[in-house]
């Protein structure tokens, strides 16, 4: 049985040298090896710094978070920086994060428990 104690989720960030890289996140029941069934709700927001400290700010350090193909944004408590999302039945949901050049970014997914999850660092330099 899933219990917010036993649902994990991963994070992958494609593209990360783009000023738009597609940021996946997969949940699974009890390990990486079993996706879940089922669609997730969870809390997402982005920050500048991989301690999760500093939010980012819409305009200087992101541009813009949107849902790629997977999933739905439900509300964004702070536009392009914070809010709530939920997953296609498969719990996949992904994203595209508009980085501003010379910044970079974090996604931080807060799981049920409590925890929270962090993708890679998110870094455009333009060439």
């Amino acid at each position: 049985m899933l219990t917010r104690d036993n649902i994990s989720c991963k994070i992958t960030v494609a593209d990360n040298t783009t000023e738009t890289p597609d940021v996946s996140v997969q949940f699974y029941g009890g390990s990486e090896e079993t996706a879940l069934a089922e669609a997730v709700v969870f809390q997402w927001f982005l920050t500048t710094d991989a301690t999760a400290q500093v939010l980012s700010t819409d305009g200087t350090d992101t541009s813009e978070i949107a849902i790629e193909t997977n999933g739905a944004i439900l509300v964004e408590d702070v536009t392009d920086v914070l809010g709530v999302a939920i997953t296609e039945a498969t719990g996949l949901a992904d994203f595209t994060v508009t980085v501003v050049t010379a910044k970079q970014a974090v996604l931080n997914v807060v799981m049920p428990n409590g925890k929270l999850e962090q993708s890679d660092v998110m870094t455009y330099t333009a060439g």
